[in-house]
């Protein structure tokens, strides 16, 4: 995923006056982690970051395109490892959201202990760097968050098939002639099975990176929406 940042909604006086627009732009996520903000208690739970920090480039203070939203944690605790010139003569660098696709340096795979998938595997040098020094795969509050998603979707792949064989089971009293109890029950089930579609595909968008593994997990529940919905 790569953030469309569009037009600069300045210019302010200060930089966390960007705040608001930025939310909107990061989809209420930090940049870095991609954790929803809704469980670092909104947008007071963010921060207005500098992508190439204030102390060596003064001069980006108040650039639109140089402020990014992030929570607390990936500004004040491992942002503030930007690499020194040394380092990024070493190709040491964060990943830029704005600038490329995440998805291209990321994947989730399970933990080896527990299988849970809630951790990173960084799949070029610049996105080693970021999970090192944002500590990614450390943070309790960042894994057991993924730990959550991964549970509420297979959650809603299991309700996902049992409506479907209960509209199975209408399908037959319709073909029993008891049209008025099978239509009746159709349209209920065929309510909750869209219900825990949308469900399911929020969950999904809650997913910082792309899994690289539990597949059969994925193509069940695809196959399962692609039955009964676009």
């Amino acid at each position: 995923m790569r953030i469309e940042r569009g037009p600069d909604p300045g210019p302010f006086g200060h930089h966390r006056q960007y705040k608001p627009s930025l939310r909107v732009v990061f989809r209420s996520r930090c940049a870095y982690c991609l954790m929803h903000d809704d469980k670092l208690g909104g947008e007071d739970g963010a921060t207005v970051d500098h992508f190439k920090p204030v102390g060596r480039y003064p001069e980006l203070r108040l650039v639109w395109s140089n402020l990014y939203y992030a929570c607390t944690v990936c500004n004040c605790h491992y942002k503030k490892h930007y690499p020194t010139p040394e380092e990024e003569a070493q190709g040491k660098r964060f990943i830029d959201p704005c600038a490329e696709d995440t998805d291209e340096h990321f994947r989730m795979i399970p933990d080896e202990r527990t299988g849970d998938l809630n951790r990173i595997r960084p799949l070029t040098a610049p996105a080693e760097y970021s999970v090192f020094r944002l500590k990614l795969n450390d943070r309790k509050l960042l894994r057991d968050y993924w730990r959550m998603i991964q549970e509420c979707e297979r959650e809603l792949v299991t309700q996902i098939g049992e409506i479907q064989n209960q509209l199975l089971v209408c399908e037959e009293l319709v073909i029993r002639q008891d049209l008025s109890q099978g239509a009746s029950l159709r349209a209920y089930f065929e309510s909750q099975l869209e219900t825990c579609i949308q469900n399911l595909r929020e969950v999904r968008s809650r997913r910082p990176f792309p899994m690289e593994v539990l597949q059969n997990i994925h193509d069940d529940s695809s196959r399962s929406m692609g039955k009964s919905g676009p």
